[in-house]
């Protein structure tokens, strides 16, 4: 893509306009406001097996808060009964005006196994920084930011504070990794709410198109997505979104959808490579009953742009379901049982043998986007074989979560089971997190 559609530029345009406003219009009224949050993991009895059957160390992946250890081809390999992590940890700072100014700056450390150098994943980043202006006009909000952020997506609209799961739904994770600089607009209504989002594209990489490479000329195309958000009434639209009402009164249902595209990626010799992800998903509160659905397809396509390229494409389909049910106690503490089961398909066409999370950075199967953009052997025919890994396969999750002071303090123990869609790789462990909100 050359240029940018009118649309395109129109937010582009705005959004940077938005952006280099007065810093004296901020500082009026200014509000500041300090938050973060903590989950702290114990994973107990984890095992997995490998496409062949053979022992597989559940941690020999980059599972959060699971640097690798026995090599996961070593025949045998047996996963440790105990392992301590955290799994996230935030600090975010706020600051908010009358007149419809906000900014955000959110620090993490993420995830946390060993200290200092033991551990490859430590190392506090900027996970989040941007600012924004609203506008009002009647009963429509308008919002942009520019800045440092996720996109809203079936992922970021529901807060990870906020899951009925200590572990993340596998549909969600399907481009969760995208989280770069950009611009953003949303439209907030008593019963709808909609965005779009323009940031860089999801592999950026300024060393890979070399004449070596075959893509001398190559220019990646930003990432683009859009979502909208729906319910028969105002009085069915939640203030903020949650996968669980924790029993609260009041009767909610969303129905939501978006689109979205990676952008092209050349970090693979004499090829391009884009991803293209949209669906349906609805959340349902009735009292103690939270449920959610979701459907998601993918496009994965590959373009040769010299001789060693390849021209392919696959296509996905992945689905999942979750229910929970709050039964609040006189003890003021809310029990909430849950059940989850998740399909992944990235192949429709053809059965794949994939393995436990050696492309994920989340604690699924489902491949890390960044990773898959840059898989070299890619095609559906080493899907098939399971030369390369997407995490196509089925999961199990059952779970039970206690209130002890809403969301600032919850406690939830989970069992997670995965199945590869072929051949014999498998992987389950109990987890019990705890999560304080300050």
């Amino acid at each position: 893509m050359k240029h940018l559609t009118p649309s395109l530029a129109t937010l582009a345009l705005t959004g940077l306009a938005t952006a280099s406003a007065s810093a004296a219009s901020i500082a009026d009224d200014l509000q500041l406001k300090v938050k973060g949050y903590i989950q702290a993991r114990a994973t107990i009895a984890a095992s997995a097996d490998n496409t062949t059957g053979g022992g597989q160390d559940y941690y020999a992946t980059n599972v959060p808060g699971m640097p690798a250890t026995t090599p996961a081809s070593v025949p045998g390999s047996e996963s440790d009964f105990l392992r301590f992590s955290i799994r996230r940890i935030r600090l975010t700072f706020e600051a908010t005006n009358s007149t419809g100014w906000f900014s955000n700056v959110t620090l993490r450390d993420e995830p946390i196994e060993a200290s200092g150098g033991n551990n490859p994943n430590a190392g506090v980043s900027i996970f989040a920084a941007y600012i924004g202006k609203r506008f009002l006009s009647d009963s429509l909000e308008h919002e942009f930011t520019v800045g440092l952020m996720k996109p809203y997506n079936n992922d970021s609209s529901l807060p990870s504070n906020n899951l009925l799961f200590g572990v993340d739904r596998p549909v969600s994770t399907l481009i969760v990794f995208q989280r770069e600089p950009g611009l953003s607009y949303k439209l907030s209504a008593p019963f709808l709410r909609a965005g779009v989002d323009l940031q860089n594209g999801t592999n950026i990489n300024r060393s890979s198109p070399t004449a070596a490479s075959g893509n001398a000329d190559a220019k990646p195309s930003p990432f683009m997505s859009a979502r909208i958000e729906a319910s028969p009434g105002a009085e069915f639209m939640p203030a903020k979104k949650s996968e669980s009402w924790m029993g609260a009164d009041g009767t909610h249902v969303v129905l939501g959808g978006d689109w979205q595209n990676t952008g092209r990626s050349y970090a693979v010799t004499d090829q391009q490579r884009k991803m293209i992800v949209y669906g349906p998903d609805l959340l349902i509160h009735a009292k103690g009953l939270t449920f959610l659905a979701e459907y998601r397809w993918t496009h994965l396509s590959e373009e040769a742009t010299g001789p060693t390229g390849i021209n392919d494409s696959i296509d996905g389909r992945h689905w999942g379901a979750q229910a929970g049910y709050a039964i609040p106690t006189d003890m003021g503490v809310t029990i909430e049982p849950a059940l989850r089961f998740s399909v992944m398909n990235f192949d429709r066409d053809q059965e794949e043998h994939s393995s436990w999370g050696l492309n994920s950075s989340r604690d699924n199967a489902v491949g890390n986007m960044a990773t898959v953009l840059q898989t070299g052997n890619l095609t559906g025919a080493n899907l098939a074989t399971g030369a390369a890994n997407l995490g196509s396969g089925a999961q199990l999750d059952v779970g039970l979560n206690l209130y002890w002071n809403g969301q600032q303090n919850k406690t939830q123990f989970g069992y997670q089971r995965w199945e590869s869609e072929a051949g014999a790789a498998s992987a389950a462990a109990f987890y019990v997190q705890q999560q304080v909100i300050f």
